[in-house]
C-alpha cells in the first residue's frame, strides 16, 4: 500500500489485496495439528450468530456470505473466479511477496501467543494425535489415487505411532507451541510418500531404474561432510539431491524436461518460504548454512518411513532411539532406494544433463551400513575424520540449539553425556562394519578434516584418483569459483563458538568413549593421515 501510494504514475483507485495462486498445495488445518469438526456453512453461521458480538466474525457476514458460494460449496474455486489483483500488480512498483499459508499461520500464532492479553478469544493449540494423522494420510492417499496400504504399509505406521508417542510423552519436554511445525512436517512426509508412489504408477519404468555405484559421504557430524558434498556437486559428472527436492520430490505436472530443476522451478520458492518460516535459518546461523538450492542430506529419504535417527536430535526420546537401534532397517533402505529410482528417472528426463553418478551424504548412515550395503551392493564410501574432542564440542553446541527450539531446556551436562554415548556408538558401529568387511576396503577413502580445510582441491584430487575418476578442467573451475564464494561468505559470518566444558565433558572422557575408533585408525595405519 505504501509503495502504491508513493507511485505518481498509478492508474487505479481500487485495489483488491488478493494473492496470486498460492505456493505449493492446498493446505488444511489438520496439516498443522488443528482438528475441527466439519459442518454445513449455514450451521456454522447460526452458531456464530448465536454468540453475537463475542464471535470473532461479528460484523463480517455480508462479506462472508458474498464469498460463501465459492469458499464453502465443496468444489475448488476455478482460477477465473479468483478475485482480480491486476490493479495491485500494475501499480505496485516493487515485487509483491505473498507469504505461504504456513507462514501466515505461523506468524499469526506467534503474534497471538506473544499478545494473549490483546486477543479476547481462545487461541487454538495444535495437537499430535496418531489417529488424526493417519486419517490425514488416508485422505492424501485418496487425493493421489494410490492404495493406502502401499503408500503407508504397516512398518511405516508403526514408526509413526512410536514417534508420536515419544514426542508427546511428558518426559520429552517438547514445546507444545512447536506441535504445529511437527504436524506440518509429518503431513508433508505423508504427501511425499503418496506423490512418489503415484509417480511410480504413472511411469512403471521407474521400477527398472538402476542406481549405479552411488557415493555415500559418511563422515560423522561436524567433520566437513557438507563442505565436501557441496564442493563435489560442482562437477557435472555427479547428481546430487537439492534441498527443495526433499521438500517436494515430485513437481506439479511432472514437467522434468523444462521447469524441473531450473531457476523457475516453483519448488525452490516453496522450500525457501517454509525454511524461512520454520526458524531454522536463524537457529543455525554461523553453524550450518542452509540453501534450498544446495545439496542436503539424504536422511530426508529415510524420514519418509518415520523411523530415522534425525528425530533423536530434535527431541530427547531415548526409548525411540533404543527401538531404532534394535530395528532391522532394511525396509527403510528399500524405501530409500525406491525414492532414488524416482529421482533417477526424473534426472534422465532432463535430456541435456546426460548420465550422472549420485553423491549422497548423511552421517547417520554410519549406524546402518549393513542395511545400506545390502541395498546398494556397489556403493562407494568417503569417510571424513576429525579429533573427537573437537567435533564433540561443535556437535553439542548444535544439538543444544536444536533442542532449545523444539524442547524445554535440560541440564547441559545431561545433553553432553547423552551425545557422547550417541556419537561414540555411531562410530563404533562403523568400526564394526569395516572390521567385518575387509573385502570392501577398496571402496572406502578416508579423508582428514584438517587437510580438507587446508587444501580442498588436493583432497578432491585424491578422491578422484582413488576411485579412478577424471577431474576435468570444467569441474576444477566450478569448484574453484565455489570455494571463492564460500570464503567470502565466511569472512562476513559470525563464527560458531563452543566449548566441551559447557556440557560437562572433558577431553579424557571423550578419548575414552572413542577409544575403539582411535584403535581402529591406529591399527589400519590411518591415524597419522586423517587426525
Amino acid at each position: 500500500m505504501a509503495a502504491i501510494s508513493l507511485n505518481p504514475d498509478r492508474r487505479f483507485t481500487i485495489y483488491h489485496y488478493a494473492e496470486d495462486p498460492p505456493l505449493g498445495h492446498e493446505m488444511q488445518l489438520a496439516d498443522f495439528g488443528l482438528y475441527y469438526s466439519t459442518v454445513p456453512y449455514e450451521a456454522f453461521k447460526r452458531a456464530c450468530l448465536a454468540r453475537g458480538e463475542r464471535s470473532p466474525l461479528h460484523g463480517f457476514w455480508s462479506l462472508i456470505d458474498h464469498g460463501a458460494s465459492y469458499w464453502f460449496s465443496g468444489n475448488a474455486t476455478e482460477p477465473s473466479l479468483r478475485v482480480c489483483n491486476r490493479a495491485l500488480r500494475a501499480d505496485c512498483p516493487d515485487p509483491i511477496h505473498w507469504p505461504s499459508a504456513y507462514t501466515i499461520l505461523q506468524r499469526s500464532l506467534d503474534w497471538l501467543r506473544a499478545h494473549r492479553e490483546r486477543w479476547p478469544y481462545r487461541i487454538p493449540e495444535s495437537r499430535l494425535d496418531y489417529d488424526n494423522l493417519v486419517r490425514r494420510a488416508e485422505s492424501l492417499a485418496r487425493e493421489y489415487d494410490v492404495p493406502f496400504d502401499v503408500a503407508f504399509p504397516a512398518w511405516k505406521l508403526e514408526g509413526l505411532r512410536r514417534l508420536v508417542r515419544a514426542v508427546t510423552a511428558p518426559e520429552t519436554g517438547a514445546r507444545i507451541e512447536r506441535y504445529d511445525y511437527v504436524a506440518f512436517d509429518l503431513t508433508r512426509r505423508f504427501r511425499n510418500n503418496a506423490s512418489l508412489e503415484a509417480e511410480r504408477r504413472r511411469y512403471p519404468e521407474i521400477a527398472e531404474q538402476e542406481v549405479r555405484r552411488p557415493v555415500f559421504i559418511v563422515g560423522i557430524n561436524r567433520t566437513g561432510t557438507t563442505f565436501l558434498h557441496r564442493l563435489m556437486s560442482r562437477d557435472p559428472r555427479f547428481w546430487t539431491l537439492h534441498g527443495y527436492e526433499y521438500v517436494e520430490p515430485v513437481p506439479a505436472g511432472g514437467n522434468y524436461a523444462n521447469s524441473a530443476g531450473s531457476a523457475d522451478d516453483p519448488r525452490r520458492a516453496l522450500a525457501q518460504e517454509l525454511l524461512n518460516a520454520s526458524g531454522i535459518i536463524d537457529m543455525f546461523k554461523g553453524v550450518h548454512h542452509f540453501d534450498v538450492n544446495e545439496p542436503e542430506e539424504d536422511l530426508g529419504l529415510l524420514r519418509l518411513g518415520f523411523a530415522a535417527w534425525g528425530a533423536t536430535i530434535w527431541f530427547h526420546i531415548p526409548d525411540f532411539a533404543r527401538w531404532l537401534a534394535d530395528r532391522d532397517m532394511s525396509e527403510s533402505y528399500a524405501l530409500h532406494r525406491r525414492a532414488m529410482q524416482n529421482y533417477t528417472h526424473q534426472r534422465r528426463q532432463r535430456r541435456s544433463r546426460g548420465e550422472g553418478q549420485w553423491v549422497l551424504k548423511a552421517p547417520f548412515h554410519l549406524f546402518e551400513l549393513e542395511a545400506l550395503i545390502a541395498t546398494y551392493p556397489d556403493a562407494l564410501f568417503i569417510q571424513t575424520h576429525r579429533e573427537p574432542a573437537e567435533f564433540m564440542g561443535s556437535w553439542n553446541s548444535l544439538v543444544d540449539r536444536v533442542r532449545n527450539l523444539s524442547c524445554h531446556p535440560r541440564p547441559p551436562e545431561d545433553l553432553g553425556a547423552e551425545q557422547l554415548e550417541f556419537m561414540s556408538r555411531m562410530l563404533d558401529c562403523a568400526v564394526d562394519f569395516r572390521t567385518r568387511h575387509p573385502e570392501l576396503e577398496d571402496r572406502w577413502v578416508d579423508i582428514s578434516f584438517y587437510d580438507l580445510v587446508q587444501d580442498p582441491m588436493a583432497i578432491v584430487g585424491h578422491i578422484y584418483e582413488r576411485f579412478g575418476w577424471s577431474l576435468e578442467p570444467e569441474a576444477v573451475a566450478a569448484m574453484d569459483h565455489w570455494l571463492e564464494v564460500q570464503a567470502a561468505r565466511r569472512r562476513g559470518e559470525k563464527r560458531h563458538k563452543y566449548d566441551l566444558a559447557d556440557f560437562g565433558v572433558t577431553r579424557e572422557r571423550v578419548d575414552a568413549a572413542f577409544s575403539r575408533y582411535h584403535d581402529f585408525l591406529t591399527e589400519g595405519d590411518r591415524r597419522a593421515s586423517v587426525l
